[in-house]
């Protein structure tokens, strides 16, 4: 991992710790039955909504309370940061 690179999540786990709230927030919203279940149904009849599901925080609240990048890079965490164009 490069300086910059390592700078770079850092800085993401950090504002991710100061929104924790409001992404938790909006879990909680795409949890439902139409912000996810649905979307990954239509995923198999390949549909485009499931792409809406990009934007949700389901990975962003599971890692908004580490301080730094894990040792081990958890799959979640890899998508977190394929999110964020920083793998």
């Amino acid at each position: 991992m490069t300086r910059r690179t390592r700078e770079a999540e850092l800085a993401l786990l950090a504002s991710l710790r100061g929104r924790h709230a409001e992404i938790t927030q909006q879990l909680e919203a795409v949890s439902s039955h139409w912000g996810f279940e649905d979307p990954v149904y239509r995923f198999y009849h390949q549909s485009f909504k499931l792409y809406l599901l990009q934007k949700s925080t389901e990975m962003a609240v599971r890692y908004s309370n580490i301080t730094e990048p894990p040792q081990v890079l958890p799959s979640g965490y890899a998508a977190l940061l394929y999110l964020y164009d920083l793998r």
